[in-house]
């Protein structure tokens, strides 16, 4: 479910049930940046999302590297 759309940030919530793994997120749009002035074709982008934590890489220690946060970052 989508809580919060705005033009730089886009907040959603996830049922609690959700199962552990590795998920895609793709968020389409057409918004261009004014209320009534949208792209032709619309625009993607994905990012994989971990529920329930990212799986351990062999080398990489206990994750989490500078400038990552809690919130996460989207692009």
């Amino acid at each position: 479910m989508i809580a919060l759309a705005e033009p730089s940030r886009l907040i959603i919530l996830i049922p609690a049930d959700l199962d552990d793994g590795e998920y895609t997120l793709t968020v389409t749009t057409q918004y261009k940046g004014t209320s009534n002035d949208y792209f032709k074709t619309p625009r993607s982008t994905s990012q994989t999302i971990y529920v329930g934590g990212a799986p351990q890489t062999p080398g990489t220690g206990s994750g989490g590297g500078a400038g990552e946060s809690e919130e996460g970052s989207f692009g």
